[in-house]
């Protein structure tokens, strides 16, 4: 079992190193590796402060095609600020047509729990 101690300690270096990568790259992507139950899955953290993104999750692939996923996500966001719900973007990843859609906040704490700890609270878009 972790110590409070322990789970502190992890918290301020998972925080640290969010901090450290939006300063360098924009974002975070944080990776919630699957616990044989529920998938893996991979979500943003920055996008919103440094952009004006939504901040952007993925479920189901494999660990690191999910880190790819969302540096080309942010790319799309590049091109597409405001993408069409109604739209599909091809060939996103590989041959595959993929569709931004909008999280309900009511799934944040089960998603975002980093991206709220970083964005003071749940008023971000994802």
């Amino acid at each position: 079992m972790v110590t409070p101690e322990e789970h502190a300690a992890h918290d301020a270096a998972a925080e640290s190193k969010i901090i450290s990568d939006v300063a360098k790259y924009g974002f975070h992507v944080a990776i919630v590796p699957s616990d044989g139950y529920s998938p893996a899955f991979a979500y943003t953290i920055g996008l919103y402060k440094t952009y004006g993104y939504p901040e952007l999750i993925c479920f189901s692939l494999n660990q690191d095609l999910l880190h790819s996923v969302l540096w080309s996500g942010k790319e799309l966001l590049d091109k597409h600020p405001a993408p069409d719900q109604s739209l599909g973007y091809p060939d996103f990843i590989g041959d595959y047509e993929v569709r931004l859609l909008t999280v309900d906040k009511a799934w944040y704490n089960y998603y975002f729990g980093y991206g709220i700890w970083f964005n003071q609270g749940r008023d971000f878009p994802a």
